[in-house]
């Protein structure tokens, strides 16, 4: 093994779009002894010649200009496997403020250096970084095959042959064991080292293992812990935070998040976790703007992903609903028109879904927000219908969206048949849309069972011929889910039966009925429902054109 470092022989990519920093640290680079010295001013070019060819040293500048910045770019070469296991990342910021290092930092490079800096300087980080990486090479070819267990086994020759790298090697063999699920081997372990010295990520890695335990107040304690002795430990507010929302303590876990986001906001993780729990504390314009930074976060990243604009505007209509202010109500329905119609301007390669097509299922979901279901159920039907004429399924990035209209204007089976499409095509979609369809059926829950309950009491009367106790019933129980198919037939079926039996309230009980009728009109039943829906249409108009007694 080598225990000099030397330029001479390295192929090093500098990714800077200053030309003057260029020809610097270029200049730099050749005073040292490099040799093959390669410059890329933007992402899209250092993304090409990594393709082309392996390079070992590569400096990347963090403000790259328009397109990708260079967070962004780095885990890019990293998600695509561009970067040779042996090779040295660094990251260049001429940013010191403390949330754009951390920022640099939390990606993991190799290492980072902030601007300005000397030759030695660039020379010692460098060569520190490079023999670190020899020496762990062995390892890192087995983590980057994911071949775990025999990277568990060089982690532990490793603590025999570099000592100097021990606290370092002890961090992977945690991460190992936490990512092999040997909980009980980790725990043992960490407590070993944590009796030797409170480190921090070994904190870190007994909080995580607690929270997996469901033991929260635990992993709150172990994190917060961890705070205390770097504040910069940033997973460890997102462990809190997650803590103390799986508690139902959703202050603290919002003061926590918000923490976290203050040190570090590039994590579309964190962002996203923020609009959630933000919404959870009813600060519905934090959480608006949270879901909008990450499209921002998005927009010029290999992470660039129609679904996060989908998400955006699935969270201002989530809080249209929630909304119970007219004024702001108004705002943010506003709001979501304006998203959906800029939508419109954006260029998403390979798009899994029309935009078109989700505007229109968000169209509806505003109708029913603001009160107009009938419109609401028309609309999205005649969505559904240009998939079913096609003989095609709805498209998995329409069904949250389903499920969450079906559940509000209480479509309950029409719901239900939506959710175990879901669990079909669950890996099509994100955490965001998961979340949203289970905060949905957790709303709808109560509703579902009172609907229930009431429509079991009317069919009840209705069989004992206490038909006004029945028509109470259904009545109440359409209140509750406007569109319900089954409870409209029911009260049709109340309704005729009134018709006939009480000549003077006839034309007022007429006029319900034809109402009620509009709910099932032209709309897609189940079997059963279809032909009792013929069947009370049929009775109906007889009833109407019959002549009165």
């Amino acid at each position: 093994m080598k225990t000099e470092f030397s330029f001479a022989d390295k192929n090093i990519l500098i990714v800077e779009d200053q030309k003057p920093f260029q020809v610097m640290l270029k200049g730099m680079l050749k005073n040292m002894g490099a040799r093959n010295v390669v410059v890329s001013p933007n992402g899209e070019q250092a993304l090409v010649r990594c393709n082309e060819e392996k390079f070992d040293v590569i400096f990347i500048d963090y403000n790259l200009g328009d397109g990708r910045n260079g967070r962004q770019l780095f885990e890019e070469l990293k998600e695509r496997k561009l970067l040779p296991v042996h090779n040295v990342s660094m990251l260049v910021t001429g940013e010191s403020e403390l949330n754009m290092v951390i920022g640099a930092v939390e990606v993991r490079p190799d290492d980072y250096v902030v601007k300005p800096f000397s030759q030695n300087l660039l020379k010692q980080r460098v060569s520190r970084t490079w023999l670190k990486k020899q020496t762990l090479l062995p390892l890192l070819m087995y983590l980057d095959r994911d071949q775990l267990d025999k990277a568990l086994i060089q982690v532990d020759e490793l603590s025999k042959t570099a000592p100097r790298l021990r606290t370092l090697i002890l961090k992977y063999k945690a991460d190992i064991l936490f990512k092999l699920g040997k909980f009980q081997e980790l725990e043992a372990f960490l407590d070993q080292v944590l009796k030797v010295k409170s480190l921090n990520w070994a904190l870190v890695y007994k909080s995580k293992l607690m929270r997996s335990k469901g033991k929260h107040s635990l992993a709150i304690k172990y994190s917060k812990e961890a705070l205390s002795l770097s504040k910069l430990t940033i997973e460890a507010y997102d462990i809190i935070a997650d803590c103390y929302l799986q508690n139902s303590e959703t202050k603290p876990a919002y003061d926590w998040i918000r923490s976290g986001i203050e040190k570090s906001p590039f994590s579309v993780q964190r962002q996203y976790k923020l609009s959630s729990i933000a919404k959870l504390n009813k600060d519905y314009d934090v959480s608006i703007k949270a879901c909008n930074q990450v499209v921002e976060l998005t927009s010029k990243s290999f992470r660039r992903d129609q679904k996060h604009l989908l998400n955006h505007i699935r969270n201002i209509i989530d809080i249209c609903e929630l909304e119970q202010d007219v004024n702001k109500k108004r705002k943010y329905n506003q709001e979501a028109i304006y998203a959906l119609q800029k939508s419109k301007h954006e260029q998403h390669v390979n798009a899994a879904l029309k935009i078109e097509d989700f505007e229109q299922i968000c169209m509806a979901r505003l109708d029913s927000v603001n009160g107009l279901n009938y419109q609401a159920k028309r609309s999205f039907f005649e969505l559904s219908a240009k998939f079913t004429n096609r003989k095609i399924d709805l498209p998995s990035n329409l069904l949250p969206d389903s499920v969450s209209l079906m559940l509000k204007i209480g479509e309950y089976e029409k719901a239900k048949e939506y959710a175990q499409k879901v669990e079909m095509v669950k890996d099509d979609l994100d955490d965001f849309a998961i979340e949203m369809i289970a905060r949905a059926r957790e709303n709808a829950g109560e509703n579902i069972d009172l609907v229930k309950t009431l429509n079991k009491k009317g069919i009840e009367d209705y069989h004992k011929g206490e038909l006004h106790n029945s028509l109470k019933y259904f009545e109440q129980a359409l209140n509750i889910a406007p569109m319900n198919s089954g409870t409209a037939l029911n009260l049709i079926q109340v309704l005729i039966s009134l018709i006939e039996s009480e000549p003077r309230s006839r034309w007022q009980l007429i006029d319900r009925c034809r109402f009620i009728f509009k709910i099932i009109d032209g709309m897609p039943l189940a079997q059963a429902n279809n032909q009792r829906a013929m069947s009370l249409a049929e009775k109906f108009n007889t009833l109407v054109t019959e002549p009165k007694k």
